[in-house]
């Protein structure tokens, strides 16, 4: 007998522990696991994870075996996972009632339950006396199943069972929209039965939903029918949905332990390794302790305070908890496998280490883990004064079978057994590995032959739907119908998955179905119910759209195929050539490169090869030949047996014939009817009579077909079924006449007007009448609207004599007339009147609220502003939108279209909502009409007039430019209609997008103009002159047309500060960190009253500082404020409030009126400007609230600013609770700057550097400086001044990021260049490259990696990661919008810029380089969000030949560039004094909320350039100067072209930044021998004469200063 290996027996043991403590309670029958001795049901979850280790020991044993015994062990183990994983699904097949109701309600009644009696299967409480919906739980069984069935288990055993996890996946599959009770059976922590959207249940159930994707459950035995389909949309949205959580973990719990499992083994569901790293963290800083991790803060569970008899907790009991949470060692087991999984050998080692200290020795020294442990009773009070420092005690399960199994399962591997990839095998763990770049395909299709001649006189090739037969292209609606026929089982009354829409990534693929390959149209070429559509702009818009999403979510493999259908309604008015938006987009398209992703366009069957293939095994034919037959009890033989006069009017359904039966039926007819025929004999052709019969056959056909489509409602038939026979042949009905006139102002006609009978009712026959004598759609509308409300939608008009024309009819036949004029506000009210229904409202509102935020429609307070904080169907979600929006139609559609705009942007950009909760969308409408009213100067009336004609792409950017705070200009134009002239609005971006060239050469001309006129104050005549009617608005300002030198300045900045406080209001925006603030004040007072409605402090026993139920429930409490502008200044004041939190009072007061304290700020506002001579008319008041109009429009800082009253009047409001001494809490700008500043330097984290060696590789191969970056980062390194930052790896840049400023056609070609390594390129010189920019090899790639570096460094600080974000290789300032300049390719300096505005309302570039920055200036010069100052070399003939001290800059930019011209030889001191004179006057003038900084080095004597003479010295007292501000500050290099100087004077400059001094010797490292001959740090000035003129640096000073007295 061969003797026993070491490894055998250390095995054994295991199996020894693994039957003492799990398989010993295995249920004999049903193969269930009893919790516990103490706990007899069976829990999912605890099943799951109990038999983990069942299955790991079975695998080990397998692999290690010694002996043919092992393998039988190996047998055995499995066949008890197998028997344990079918017990559960036995349970749970029990209830396939529940499943099947769930899909549709998603309720708490009818969903699985989450334990089971363990020797039954059967439920052991009712369905509303337990927390029974837990997806987790379902998800994990299914995550399992997968893992399992791919290691080789066999735990599936027939088709009903596959269809029942098929279902089980649609039940999981809506985990991102349902609320739950989460892993912890409890939902909110007060455990009062309260639901909530919790993270582990997302992650589980997208983990679930991936491993079980192309799954065959039969294994390697299985066939096509046992094949789960997962659909990739709904898994890519629990991927948005969790990423938006994390690290929060519900509404109630900010950080939960129980993500470990989300983020490490068994689920590995999140990509992002940084928020993987980042939710970690915060697990271990605040939940870990000496014995595991508390679940999650002031949890109650088991604790001593915890009262027994009872399950819920008061809401301020919770604070009784804190710091004394029972701590589990369970989570320290995840930590252990995360380690192993990680390669992380320390944290490994660590974490066994800690729990072999807290394991507990049972009966023949078996060590058991306990479930927790909790803090004695009688030290309650010692550990609340000191936190994890009291012994505890084990309570509850022992062993916690979980844990143990878990525990088993991390020895298991840590000791060799098994590798990670064993209990993987699906390849988890792998997630966050980086995904390759996608290339999007997409093929356009022409809807008809007429279409495809017009696009190939725009040289555009295109192909028809009959053109790439036999690829069938069908409509997205066709396969949601398709999918839900996946997983009917009429014997278990399954019905399959829920007519939901399609998303881009399902109709982004191949099908195969019934040995036909079929393509789909994407889904909002379906949406033809809803205006949308009419909207070519809005067409292309979203196709945009779902191209930047395809780029970010694909995962499948092979590329994505979108098919884009040209139908009619894309041509223009004449119907002759294609829109100018669509044929815009195709070429790009044709480019290669759109909306940030790159494309291939080409003929369908050419991407057959290349395009991701799904095999819909479910709808393959039966025995017969027939898509199941047999379901519909009908054959293609049925279609020629109806009566003659039946086949015109379509084929009709049996009543009992469902919708999934009908699409079978519509595949079957397509496919038999729609191909192309063989062409007949001529002895065939002779036969008149069969032709004739073959031709009334096929026209039967294809009424039937069609007839077929329109029942599934598949819209525009035509382009899905070719045939020639039903085009053109379809006029219209012209019931109403043609138009003759049109109007734009949707009125009702009044009452008084409309004709009696002499019974005095409306008499509606001479209604119609006058309704067919009518010419203008506007009045046709008014009239149907009046027949619409008195005689119903279905009243027959007899229009013309005739019966059978209803209101409707007449009411659908107008809207399309009025959509063919493209009358915005008549489509919007017609479809008010018809009640079109808007496509996915109802998923809109679930994607907004599955982000975590509320909705409110209708204007405030409540209770007419309707709140929406759960999923609504439809019909209850347009009812609510009715009621909230007064009846009004327009209003009411209004809502509808802004909901699914913002549902669109939360999807592709969620940064727009940050710190927004609550979304009211009544007064964003409101703020939209305010907007407009300003900036066109018309009155309310005219302006919601306006709004209303906004086209629906047009409406969709004004949101987007008000919820980002962009800048925007409004348009006015006039457009001709027939014989009418219609007045309209367009939206047109007006933000730092910088110049093209021909642009700029306008500006220099103009320029040139204003200076030889006269100078810079006939700048304002010349651009209204050039701007005509045009109009533009700021992010903070309108400009109106003025007279006199002054007065441009005074109304361009009139308002701005109101409006900004209107936009925030309406958005719920308030600064970062303020609910954590606001949670700290409350603890020194006894609450806050906002008008009335009391925020108690009490709330802050319930609730922690990260809670988002915290800051909805603040937000709510602001909400009772119904003006904006007024709530914001609440804000403020609340704000300057919380400065008090850091202050040493224990106590201010009981409960602190806040109204009171704004309104003593205004009357001590009132009074200082009365006395400053102000008259009444500046110091209006607002009638409503009684706050001066000119306090809303003040700055907050400032000596006029708000804070500064504010700190006044809370200083007053709270004087006898402040401390007598100190200057805490004073008004005076500088000691509450010194005082922040000091502060600030205490807990400043390091400075953040960018760099990796790839990054510094990259950087070396530019011809004009190689190696300088290499030098520069070995010398830093060298002076060990790394180990005193944070270094962040860059990403790079991608092309959507890179075109945030570049054109599409300027990246495109230095792309293509670069690849080719060709500088003689012909159109090369129209792009600026040759001989300073000469297009090398790989150029392109420098260009992303700098970019990406310097966003990198910016997203850093705009993350509040770091104060200084320093990017040496970066600061390429003179590249333009469309071409390089100055050896600069890509301008990362403008890049980093729009990062930091995304956050940053106010942004100032300092360049302090030799040449001036005219790239950025230029990208920047027409805004005032963004000041420019630059001191730099200006002479004749010295590149870029820009930057005089006149050049302030145009429109709206106007004084907010700053130059400073300088001549050669300044030395250090000389510099400064210019630079900290400058700088003070910009800092006051600009206010700046963050700072980019470019330092070249090509100032620094020694320099090639022989132009200054400095050191790095005077740059460090620059440096300083900045850095003294306290700022979010971006440092970036520039130029600098002796390389050791540069080197030396950038490693100077970083320990400036980290306030450091260093040894003159230069230390060895690998670049030492570059530094000689004296191999010193310092560098010394040459003897080169200084020719700047004191008196000429003089007037350029005083002419700055007066330059930046116009800046507000």
């Amino acid at each position: 007998m061969r003797s026993r290996s070491n490894s055998g027996v250390r095995l054994d043991g295991y199996a020894r522990l693994v039957q003492q403590t799990i398989l010993c309670h295995q249920n004999p029958v049903t193969g269930l696991l009893p919790a516990s001795c103490d706990h007899k049901d069976a829990w999912v979850r605890d099943n799951v994870y109990s038999v983990l280790a069942v299955w790991a020991l079975g695998l080990a044993y397998r692999k290690n075996a010694d002996r043919d015994e092992d393998k039988a062990k190996a047998y055995e183990l499995e066949q008890s996972v197998v028997k344990l994983m079918r017990g559960v699904l036995q349970c749970m097949m029990r209830q396939v009632d529940k499943v099947e109701a769930f899909k549709y309600t998603q309720s708490t009644r009818d969903c699985l339950h989450a334990k089971y009696n363990t020797s039954t299967c059967a439920t052991v409480v009712g369905d509303d006396q337990w927390g029974h919906l837990q997806l987790d739980a379902t998800s994990l069984y299914l995550l399992m199943l997968a893992q399992m069935t791919a290691s080789g288990l066999h735990i599936i055993h027939s088709l009903d069972e596959v269809n029942f996890i098929q279902n089980l996946v649609f039940y999981i599959e809506a985990a991102y929209k349902t609320a739950d009770f989460g892993i912890w059976e409890r939902g909110d922590k007060t455990n009062q039965g309260i639901t909530e959207l919790n993270a582990s249940s997302v992650g589980i159930a997208k983990a679930a939903l991936e491993a079980l994707d192309e799954l065959d459950l039969f294994g390697a035995k299985g066939g096509p029918q046992s094949v789960i389909h997962v659909l990739s949309d709904e898994v890519q949205h629990c991927q948005s949905i969790l990423h938006s959580m994390l690290p929060r973990a519900s509404t109630s719990k900010e950080i939960d332990a129980s993500l470990l499992s989300v983020i490490s083994y068994p689920a590995f569901a999140v990509e992002d390794s940084h928020l993987v790293e980042k939710t970690k963290q915060e697990i271990i800083s605040k939940l870990q302790g000496r014995y595991g991790c508390c679940r999650f803060l002031r949890d109650g569970y088991r604790t001593p305070k915890e009262d027994p008899n009872r399950l819920y907790y008061e809401p301020a009991e919770l604070k009784l908890f804190e710091n004394i949470e029972c701590e589990w060692p369970l989570f320290w087991t995840y930590l252990i496998i995360d380690g192993i999984f990680m390669g992380n050998a320390e944290q490994v080692q660590e974490y066994r280490e800690a729990l072999d200290g807290v394991l507990i020795k049972g009966k023949n020294g078996i060590r058991l883990i306990p479930e927790l442990y909790s803090v004695p009773l009688e030290k309650v009070d010692e550990e609340y004064c000191n936190p994890h420092t009291v012994d505890r005690v084990p309570l509850g399960k022992l062993p916690l079978m979980w844990g143990q199994s878990l525990y088993i399962l991390g020895c298991l591997m840590a000791e060799g057994f098994l590798a990670p990839g064993e209990i993987d095998p699906l390849n988890r763990r792998f997630s966050t590995v980086a995904k390759p770049d996608v290339v999007v395909q997409v093929c356009i299709l022409a809807e008809t032959d007429a279409i495809k001649a017009i696009l190939r006189k725009e040289d555009i090739e295109v192909e028809t739907v009959a053109d790439v037969y036999p690829i069938r292209v069908q409509p997205a609606r066709i396969l949601s119908h398709i999918y839900a026929r996946l997983g009917r089982n009429k014997r278990m009354n399954l019905s399959g998955r829920p007519f939901r829409h399609m998303g881009v990534l399902g109709t982004s693929k191949f099908y195969d179905i019934r040995n036909n390959i079929f393509a789909f149209t994407p889904q909002f070429i379906d949406q033809q119910q809803f205006y949308l559509a009419l909207d070519n702009k809005m067409i292309v818009e979203m196709l945009r759209t779902d191209l930047s999403y395809l780029c970010s979510r694909w995962r499948m493999t092979g590329r994505p195929t979108i098919t884009f259908p040209i139908n009619q309604t894309m041509l223009d008015e004449t119907g002759t050539s294609i829109h100018p938006a669509v044929l815009a987009t195709l070429r790009k398209l044709q480019d290669g490169y759109f909306g940030g992703a790159r494309i291939q366009t080409g003929r369908l069957s050419e991407f057959l090869t290349t395009s991701c293939r799904t095999h819909l095994s479910f709808m393959d034919p039966g025995l017969e030949g027939k898509l199941y037959a047999d379901d519909y009890g009908l054959s293609l033989d049925s279609f020629s047996d109806l009566d003659p006069e039946d086949w015109l009017h379509g084929f009709r359904m049996s009543e009992d014939a469902d919708i999934c039966d009908e699409v079978a039926q519509y595949l079957d007819h397509l496919l038999e009817h729609t191909g192309p025929k063989a062409t007949l004999s001529a002895s065939s052709q002779k036969r008149g009579l069969q032709r004739f019969r073959a031709v009334v056959h096929t026209t039967r056909d294809l009424v039937s077909l069609m007839t077929k489509a329109k029942d599934l409602h598949v819209e525009n038939v035509n382009m899905y079924i070719p045939s020639k026979l039903f085009q053109d042949s379809q006029p219209s009905v012209n019931l109403l006449g043609s138009m003759q006139k049109q109007d734009t102002k949707p009125s009702i006609p009044v009452e008084v007007n409309l004709p009696k009978d002499a019974a005095g009712n409306v008499d509606c026959k001479v209604l119609v009448d006058q309704l067919r004598e009518c010419q203008s759609l506007q009045d046709q509308a008014n009239y149907l609207y009046m027949l619409y409300t008195l005689k119903g939608p279905d009243w027959d008009t007899e229009i013309y004599g005739e019966s059978g024309v209803t209101v409707t009819d007449l009411l659908t036949e107008l809207y399309s007339k009025v959509g063919a004029t493209r009358q915005w506000a008549l489509i919007r009210y017609i479809s008010g009147i018809l009640k079109k229904k808007v496509e996915a409202l109802d998923e809109a509102c679930t994607s907004l609220l599955s982000h975590q935020k509320h909705l409110t429609v209708g204007l405030p307070p409540e209770p007419r502003e309707k709140t929406i904080s759960a999923p609504l169907p439809y019909e209850e979600l347009t009812l609510l939108i009715d009621e909230a929006s007064d009846k009004n139609m327009s209003v009411s559609i209004l809502t509808q279209e802004i909901m699914v705009y913002l549902a669109m942007y939360i999807r592709t950009q969620p940064a727009l909502f940050a710190e927004m909760f609550r979304l009211r969308i009544g007064l964003i409408i409101q703020v939209m009409a305010t907007e407009l009213a300003q900036s066109l100067s018309c009155s309310a009336e005219e302006a919601t007039e306006s709004l209303m004609n906004l086209s629906p792409s047009d409406m969709k950017n004004l949101l987007h430019h008000i919820l980002s705070g962009k800048e925007f200009g409004v348009e006015r134009s006039v457009r001709s209609l027939d014989s009418a002239l219609t007045p309209a609005v367009s939206i047109r971006e007006i933000g730092p997008v910088g110049a093209t060239k021909t642009e700029r050469a306008g500006i220099v001309r103009l320029k040139s103009e204003i200076k030889q006129s006269g100078g810079l104050h006939s700048l304002e005549a010349s651009m209204e002159a050039s701007q005509g009617k045009s109009t533009v608005l700021s992010g903070h300002s309108t400009l109106r047309s003025g007279t006199g030198e002054d007065r441009p300045f005074k109304d361009g900045h009139q308002g701005q500060w109101q409006r900004r406080r209107r936009l925030d209001g309406a958005l719920n925006r308030v600064p970062v960190g303020f609910y954590q603030k606001v949670w700290k004040i409350l603890q020194k007072c006894h609450g806050l009253s906002v008008e009335g409605f009391v925020l108690p402090s009490s709330t802050t026993k319930e609730m922690t500082p990260g809670e988002l139920k915290f800051a909805v429930h603040v937000e709510s409490v602001l909400n009772r404020v119904p003006q904006p502008e007024y709530r914001q200044l609440f804000v403020e004041a609340i704000l300057v409030l919380t400065m008090l939190a850091e202050v040493d009072v224990h106590c201010l007061g009981s409960i602190i009126a806040v109204e009171k304290i704004v309104h003593l700020a205004n009357n001590l506002f009132y009074e200082e400007q009365k006395a400053l001579g102000a008259d009444d008319n500046m110091l209006e008041k607002d009638p409503a609230t009684g706050i001066c109009t000119l306090l809303y429009d003040s700055a907050p800082s400032g000596r006029f600013g708000t804070m500064t009253y504010l700190s006044k009047a809370v200083v007053t409001y709270l004087q006898e609770f402040l401390p007598s001494s100190g200057c805490t809490m004073q008004p005076e700008a500088a000691d509450r700057r010194a005082a922040a500043a000091q502060m600030a330097e205490l807990s400043a984290p390091p400075p953040v550097y960018v760099y990796s060696p790839e990054y510094v590789a990259r950087c070396d191969v530019l011809c004009k400086v190689p190696r300088r970056a290499s030098m520069v980062h070995s010398l830093i390194k060298a002076y060990s001044l790394l180990d005193h930052m944070r270094i962040v790896r860059p990403k790079v840049a991608s092309m959507e990021e890179m075109a945030s400023f570049h054109t599409d056609a300027y990246l495109q070609h230095l792309q293509k260049v670069s690849e080719e390594g060709d500088d003689d390129h012909p159109e090369s010189v129209d792009y600026g490259l040759g001989y300073d920019c000469p297009a090398t090899e790989g150029i392109f790639d420098y260009a992303a990696a700098v970019g990406g570096a310097t966003i990198t460094a910016a997203e850093c600080l705009v993350d509040g990661k770091c104060k200084v974000a320093i990017n040496w290789p970066g600061g390429w300032h003179h590249a333009k919008k469309d071409e390089a300049s100055g050896f600069c390719y890509l301008n990362d300096a403008v890049l980093g810029i729009l990062r930091l505005r995304q956050k940053f309302d106010r942004v100032l570039y300092v360049d302090l380089d030799l040449h001036h920055g005219d790239g950025v200036e230029d990208a920047f010069s027409f805004t005032s969000k963004v000041m420019t100052v630059s001191l730099h070399k200006f002479s004749p003939g010295f590149f870029p030949g820009t930057g005089d001290v006149t050049d302030v800059g145009l429109g709206k930019g106007r004084y907010y560039s700053v130059n400073v011209p300088i001549q050669d030889g300044v030395q250090d001191e000389r510099y400064y004094q210019i630079c900290e004179t400058v700088l003070k006057e910009v800092y006051v003038a600009f206010s700046p909320e963050a700072v980019v900084l470019q330092l070249g080095a090509d100032t620094i004597a020694g320099d090639p350039m022989c132009s200054f003479n400095m050191t790095p010295v005077g740059v460090g007292w620059c440096l300083k100067y900045v850095l003294q501000w306290q700022l979010p500050t971006l440092i970036l290099g520039g130029g600098g072209y002796h390389l050791a100087n540069t080197a030396r004077c950038w490693t100077y400059l970083t320990a400036v930044i980290l306030g450091r001094t260093l040894s003159s010797e230069i230390p060895d490292h690998e670049f030492f021998t570059e530094y000689g001959p004296d191999y010193v740090l310092e560098i010394t000035p040459s003897c080169r004469p200084d020719r700047n003129d004191p008196q000429r640096i003089q007037d350029i000073l005083s002419c700055i200063k007066g330059n930046l007295q116009h800046v507000v």
